[in-house]
């Protein structure tokens, strides 16, 4: 079997019908759903059992609530197609998907195949690709791909990627740092299979269709949720992956510093515009904020990686939680 395609699965009824159709419609049949139902509180679960009394290709398991890491890791582990997909429960493929990417594995045979993927929204495509899009296809410099991971968003998406399954066989890591975190996980998943490729082929073509989904759990910040968003864990596992990749130089730290500032900046301004009672304001102004940071990266404010209204914005930040820097 060519195509193992993960699905975790947490109360998308409205949307999982949706993308299950776009599996089965695809022109090519050598695939198999893994559905991971991760303790849905409403009938998603039982949806998938029905689906997938009607295809033997779709295969579902259920388990507590654990998480969308957690259930992906499930998901790989019950796999038994050369390579691995991962497709949301809210989102769906292009009719041509697997065929492009059949064709590409048939070409090239790389262990990794990155592809492009749109924002949809409701009124439907919006035109904007979902991280970064190459328009050219072609190999990947692996230097390359690594020093983005340490710098931006740009790569994350599991879903925009097909593995080769040997690439996760041996993962032994400690992952219990990510109970409990709705971000970044995207980003650690990444690291062991990445690590271990030997080739990345980077296919010119939009294959994934992404809702946009103003009610998605990644938009209801709270400020329980501020050691999750800062990533200090997410970082710390990408700092580990920077000595196996033989980056872990004053100059690539930098790039990660500056990397995990530009994400502090982000979640602290969106945090502040949510606090929209008296008592969140002040639980937001008395934060320990001090003790959330890496003080490791505050050593960058300064960092030419930074441009001048980042700097002011984090600048602002930090003195507004009695953090205060010299200007």
């Amino acid at each position: 079997m060519t195509f193992s395609i993960i699905v975790p699965l947490y109360n998308a009824r409205d949307y999982f019908e949706e993308c299950v159709a776009s599996v089965r419609s695809q022109a090519i049949a050598d695939w198999e759903l893994v559905v991971v139902n991760d303790g849905s509180t409403d009938d998603s679960g039982a949806l998938a059992d029905r689906l997938a009394k009607k295809d033997p290709r779709i295969r579902v398991f259920h388990q507590d609530n654990a998480g969308q890491f957690f259930a992906r890791r499930r998901g790989i582990a019950e796999a038994t197609g050369e390579y691995l997909l991962f497709l949301d429960s809210d989102d769906w493929y292009r009719p041509h998907a697997l065929e492009a990417l059949a064709d590409c594995i048939a070409a090239h045979h790389p262990d990794i195949v990155m592809f492009g993927g749109e924002r949809m929204t409701a009124a439907g495509g919006t035109g904007k690709c979902v991280g970064s899009f190459s328009a050219e296809s072609g190999t990947v410099d692996k230097t390359a791909l690594y020093e983005a991971f340490l710098s931006s968003y740009a790569f994350n998406s599991m879903c925009l990627k097909a593995f080769r399954r040997s690439l996760f066989e041996g993962d032994n890591t400690e992952y219990s740092f990510l109970k409990g975190v709705g971000y970044g996980e995207d980003k650690v998943m990444n690291l062991y299979p990445l690590t271990r490729a030997e080739t990345v082929y980077s296919l010119a073509d939009t294959l994934y269709n992404y809702r946009v989904n103003e009610q998605s759990v990644t938009k209801e910040l709270s400020l329980e949720e501020i050691p999750s968003m800062l990533g200090n864990h997410v970082f710390a596992a990408v700092y580990r992956a920077m000595q196996a990749w033989g980056m872990d130089d004053p100059a690539h730290r930098e790039a990660i510093a500056a990397h995990y500032l530009q994400n502090f900046g982000l979640f602290f301004y969106e945090i502040k515009k949510r606090c929209d009672t008296a008592d969140k304001k002040k639980a937001f102004a008395h934060y320990p904020w001090r003790q959330a940071l890496d003080p490791q990266a505050l050593r960058y404010l300064g960092s030419k990686r930074l441009d001048a209204k980042t700097k002011w914005k984090l600048k602002l930040a930090l003195y507004c939680t009695s953090l205060a820097v010299r200007l």
